[in-house]
């Protein structure tokens, strides 16, 4: 069975890193399909989409949509989980 993941901050140097090692991955686990990546704004989703991942827009602000987003999703990789203060709490 895949696994589906988010990886927050996907546009980022870290999650990036993320996304690009998932990717190149031949774990059969880990296929385009089923990883979501998630930015903030639509010019970072519009380079993603390139890659054949499903691409979301995301404020972490928003918890109600963190939430949904996460909901979706088999694992969460998240490299803003320790600095981002509503996270850690």
């Amino acid at each position: 069975m895949a696994h589906k993941v988010l990886i927050t901050g996907a546009a980022g140097f870290i999650g990036g890193s993320i996304l690009a090692d998932f990717l190149a991955s031949s774990n059969p686990l880990l296929k385009k399909d089923n990883i979501s990546a998630a930015v903030r704004s639509q010019e970072q989703a519009d380079a993603l989409s390139k890659l054949g991942i499903n691409v979301i827009r995301l404020d972490l602000g928003d918890e109600e949509a963190v939430v949904a987003a996460i909901l979706g999703n088999d694992s969460l990789q998240s490299p803003q989980a320790t600095h981002h203060d509503s996270l850690t709490r």
